[in-house]
């Protein structure tokens, strides 16, 4: 057999490789051919034809790649076929592949934007507008031509980066500083006012709400200051006052905007030589940084942290408190997010609910479903009692809920500073007789309490401390920590009661100023004859009897508080069966524990119940939840929700108006029918 002779491989021409510039099948098979048609050459890159950064620009600018209303100048493409000899040229070579034609999106009209989406400043848009006229301009330039342009910019003039846009904006330098009262009017009802160091706005919702230099400079939000990744500031605040306060204050001036609105257009002076920066503050942002006072509800969407109070009658009568497992079908973590939003809702509203059938086995920390149903939540909290316990009866408890002895109202972990938020509690085992479950909404009981009691509950602390197997914890906390009005807005509004957990030391009622006598006030012996020693002796009798009438005060107001607490209006009560799932608000709801005992071996061979040897008869799992947590999922769902909403209402719209349309033609069809009949 004859041996095949060695092929030497040789270095294909450039006009012979495949493309991989992205260009397409249709451009390279284009390329090749015009290639093709060229005499050879000792060199294969004259024969190549170039592409230039010129050619690109125009390609884009006649491609429809720039948006935002930009004109779209034709450039006259030369016919001429390239040869070797005009490889070599200065000149730009003509594009060798037909332009893209881009197609509008047809669903751009029906996307619901808001004021803020849309308050672009306008002169970036009409910046970026003359891109193109720049781009055909530079398509004809050569590259020793741009470079003479760009040497001969004028001194005088600072360029900046946009905000949000690739064209520069010039800013002309200016060292003069604005007049006091200046007023920029935003709209028939909203302007503001200059001042040396502050501005003042009036708007729909404030008047005359101040607003200095540093905090416009602090509150700049452009690509410059913010990561676009991540969102996060690059200055710090002491960065945006020394350049808020500069030698040269900034220049502030009216800007028009996309959404036809103004807004403010904010020139940062710096130190000569550095660029100046630009913030641009719409109507919707200077409307929020007026606001006097930075709610809770900034943080997530008001509406939900809406509480309703609840009493005996008002929560039973409430059908969306019980939710069945089946209907979340959480899987590998994640549940139902309609059915998970229905049940934090109900859960952030009245502050419990309960979910039923809730499988009992496995029991172990890892694998038992309390964790799979908390964790399709988020994250769960660890304590020193581990992320998961345990509540069932044990000889020599360190706890009294591991007791099976009547257990009241109370709340968990008030010896934390910051207690836990929410707790779950699953039924596993319940085999006793008692034992029942009752909570109370600690909030509608205290939105009832005449004002004196609660203005002395608000100024009651009281201390809480666990001193046990092996920990030590104390804190004191307020017995009400809101007034009436934010328990049912404001998302940290608490109430803390844990009277098993009550240290020995004395509550402390704070008292006011012009109440409150000092042991240390000393009287001239001219006005008191009876010497420095009796006004002395007088002024540490009355001033104790000022602190025994405020100890007795915040005792009494205490037991009122327990008293209206154990009002079976209040009360929720039930007996929690195998497989009931309870979560509910640590800091909102009380709950509690009556006793139990075993039952005897008659009755449970009579009800045919399986007692496991060395198992517990009544056992419970629990865990806990931070609030943040909880309010985190829940907006995320809610806002999820919203949209999803949203689009099937614009859906339904489209189709209710093409099915009118449709009928219409129908209805005409139909009577030019009858009409060429007859």
């Amino acid at each position: 057999m004859a041996t095949r002779p060695p092929v030497t491989i040789l270095s294909a021409p450039n006009r012979l490789r495949p493309s991989v510039c992205g260009y397409g099948r249709n451009a390279q098979r284009r390329w090749q051919s015009t290639s093709e048609s060229t005499p050879s050459s000792s060199s294969s890159s004259s024969s190549r034809p170039s592409y230039s950064r010129a050619n690109l620009a125009s390609l884009a600018s006649e491609g429809d790649l720039l948006t935002g209303g930009i004109a779209k100048p034709k450039l006259k493409r030369s016919s001429q076929t390239h040869h070797a000899g005009q490889a070599a040229s200065g000149s730009a070579r003509p594009l060798a592949f037909p332009p893209p034609k881009l197609k509008s999106n047809p669903y751009a009209p029906s996307y619901s934007v808001s004021e803020e989406e849309l308050d672009e400043p306008l002169e970036l848009a009409t910046a970026a507008a003359g891109l193109s006229e720049t781009l055909r301009h530079r398509a004809h330039e050569t590259s020793s031509s741009r470079q003479l342009q760009t040497s001969q910019q004028h001194e005088s003039t600072a360029y900046i980066q946009p905000i949000h846009a690739n064209p520069v904006i010039r800013v002309d330098k200016r060292s003069d500083r604005q007049e006091d009262g200046t007023v920029i009017e935003l709209s028939p009802y909203e302007n503001v006012k200059l001042y040396d160091g502050y501005i003042v706005c009036k708007t729909f919702s404030t008047e005359n709400a101040v607003i200095t230099w540093g905090r416009l400079r602090d509150s700049c939000t452009c690509k410059i200051c913010r990561d676009s990744s991540t969102s996060q500031r690059t200055f710090t605040t002491g960065q945006a006052m020394a350049e808020a306060y500069s030698r040269a204050g900034p220049q502030i001036e009216g800007s028009d905007f996309i959404s036809g609105n103004k807004g403010l257009k904010i020139t940062w002076r710096n130190h000569e030589g550095e660029k100046p920066h630009v913030t641009f503050i719409s109507k919707a942002k200077l409307r929020r940084m007026c606001k006097t006072t930075s709610s809770e509800e900034d943080h997530y969407p008001p509406q939900i942290f809406t509480r309703k109070l609840w009493d005996s009658t008002t929560i039973k009568a409430n059908q969306s408190s019980r939710i069945s497992y089946e209907s979340l079908a959480i899987r590998y973590q994640r549940a139902n997010p309609l059915v998970m939003l229905k049940l934090l809702e109900q859960l952030q509203t009245y502050g419990l609910v309960v979910i039923e059938g809730v499988p009992t086995s496995p029991t172990d920390d890892d694998n038992c479903f309390l964790r799979k149903v908390i964790s399709s939540i988020g994250e769960i909290r660890n304590t020193f009692y581990g992320e998961t316990w345990d509540v069932k009866s044990m000889p020599q408890s360190k706890n009294v809920a591991y007791t099976n002895l009547d257990l009241g109202l109370h709340m968990d972990l008030l010896y934390f500073s910051s207690p836990p938020r929410i707790q779950a509690l699953h039924c596993l085992r319940n085999r006793v007789h008692g034992g029942s479950s009752y909570f109370v909404d600690s909030f509608k009981v205290a939105s009832d309490l005449p004002h004196d009691l609660y203005a002395t509950l608000k100024q009651t602390s009281i201390p809480y401390i666990y001193d046990n197997d092996n920990h030590f914890l104390r804190y004191n906390h307020k017995v009400i920590t809101d007034d009436k009005e934010q328990l049912i807005s404001s998302p940290h509004a608490a109430i803390n009661w844990s009277p098993p957990f009550r240290d020995g030391r004395v509550p402390d009622t704070k008292t006011t100023a012009n109440t409150r006598i000092s042991s240390n006030t000393s009287t001239s012996n001219v006005d008191n004859p009876g010497g420095a020693n009796a006004s002395q002796a007088v002024d540490t009798e009355v001033d104790a009897a000022i602190r025994a009438k405020k100890e007795l005060e915040g005792y009494l107001a205490i037991s009122e508080f327990e008293k209206r607490l154990s009002d079976p209006k209040y009360k929720l009560e039930f007996l929690m069966k195998e497989g009931d799932l309870v979560i509910f608000d640590n800091r909102r709801i009380l709950h509690a524990r009556k006793s139990f005992h075993d039952k005897t071996p008659q009755e449970i061979k009579k009800e045919g119940i399986v007692v496991v040897p060395g198992e517990p008869t009544r056992w419970l799992k629990g865990c806990y939840l931070d609030g943040e947590v909880v309010w985190d999922k829940l907006a995320v769902l809610k806002k999820k929700a919203d949209h999803d909403k949203a689009s099937a209402q614009r859906w339904k719209d489209k189709l209710t108006m093409r099915r009118q349309v449709d009928y219409g033609e129908d209805v005409l069809g139909r009577i030019s029918n009858k009409l060429l009949d007859a």
